[in-house]
């Protein structure tokens, strides 16, 4: 099932980057960058709550695999909004990403088995799950809109 969940993402690559490029030529570098990835990331929420209403295995893989998709559409725009703002700086600012991503998939793997472990005895623990990952995508998907694409990172020398 796993296997299933993540082999939907791999489309989302180039669909994502597809979609930047059509958004940036549209709305401009600005809004362009932001609009993909922050749809993405609502639309993985919503999928994370959709979860909590559903009691098929497969239903809730399938919202895995939207998640797993979306996450995958919005990573082009993130990676060329680095490039956009980096300049120079570029190699830098993708390794400050990456350690936050790795503090993030760190701090989840420990969020996960103590949600499971709280919610055991009220059997809400993958509900609990389900919408600490899904506020998490909302979260970013807000965040996002204070990127912007058109003012470069200079190195103060």
């Amino acid at each position: 099932m796993v296997s299933i969940v993540l082999a939907v993402g791999i489309p989302g690559q180039l669909i994502g980057g597809l979609a930047s490029d059509i958004a940036v030529r549209r709305f401009g570098l600005r809004i362009g960058r932001v609009i993909t990835p922050a749809i993405a990331s609502s639309i993985a929420g919503l999928a994370y709550f959709a979860c909590l209403g559903l009691d098929s295995v497969w239903a809730i893989v399938f919202c895995c695999a939207v998640v797993s998709m979306m996450t995958d559409i919005g990573n082009p725009s993130i990676w060329a909004f680095m490039q956009d703002i980096g300049g120079r700086n570029t190699a830098a600012i993708y390794g400050w990403a990456n350690m936050w991503g790795n503090f993030g998939a760190s701090f989840g793997s420990l969020m996960v088995p103590t949600l499971l472990t709280w919610g055991q005895s009220s059997g809400s623990g993958q509900a609990m799950v389900f919408i600490a990952c899904g506020s998490a995508f909302f979260v970013s998907a807000v965040a996002m809109l204070g990127m912007d694409a058109t003012r470069p990172i200079e190195s103060k020398r």
